[in-house]
């Protein structure tokens, strides 16, 4: 991958891959009084475990995001930092400084240990880029497991319920006058499988 295409978040995520009514359930919660407090506990947790500083290096409800490159690929395709990829559409500034946009039909997507691939048909004919600018080429794509949270696995749905209980009923880094006891990494068991390591 381009190691300067560090990917920027465009377009948030609209909903949450967790509801506040699902995480009350979950805690046997029955009013309303603290809802804004379970809901900033939730968006904690999501942050945690999404996006490009997220724990699983991935996305959950569908984003989009956008990578820059200096130019075209010779041999290789676009590398692109996630993975769970839907669609892509790559822009370009022209030698004479128009902003232009590839066909969608001479695109295709392949997964990689490394995110997602990005590849351009042996057909298409590789524009000239505005030489002035340092990264002419960008790529806006969504990723995510798709747009409702029913669409997220249901083992990183369960761990996010049980990261916001252990934030609702801990609520301090130490507690004070209990008895210390191992408290089983039942979160990390579910998103194991999720999880990737990037290096």
């Amino acid at each position: 991958m381009d190691s300067t295409s560090i990917p920027t978040l465009k377009t948030a995520p609209a909903t949450l891959p967790v509801s506040v009514a699902d995480i009350k359930a979950h805690l046997a919660v029955d009013f309303d009084d603290n809802d804004d407090l379970i809901k900033s506990y939730l968006s904690a947790a999501v942050s945690r475990l999404d996006g490009y500083r997220g724990e699983l290096k991935r996305c959950l409800i569908n984003q989009t995001w956008e990578q820059s490159f200096c130019g075209w690929p010779c041999i290789e395709p676009f590398r692109l930092w996630f993975p769970d990829i839907s669609r892509a559409q790559i822009s370009y500034e022209s030698e004479d400084g128009g902003l232009e946009q590839v066909d969608p039909s001479v695109l295709e997507l392949a997964g990689s240990v490394e995110g997602s691939d990005l590849y351009l048909a042996k057909s298409f004919a590789l524009p000239r880029l505005n030489a002035a600018k340092k990264h002419p080429v960008k790529i806006a794509y969504v990723t995510g497991f798709g747009e409702q949270p029913e669409d997220v696995p249901a083992a990183i749905g369960a761990a996010i319920k049980m990261m916001v209980g252990h934030m609702y009923n801990a609520r301090e880094d130490v507690v004070i006058g209990s008895i210390a006891i191992s408290v089983p990494h039942s979160s990390k068991f579910m998103l194991e499988p999720y999880r990737r390591f990037v290096w």
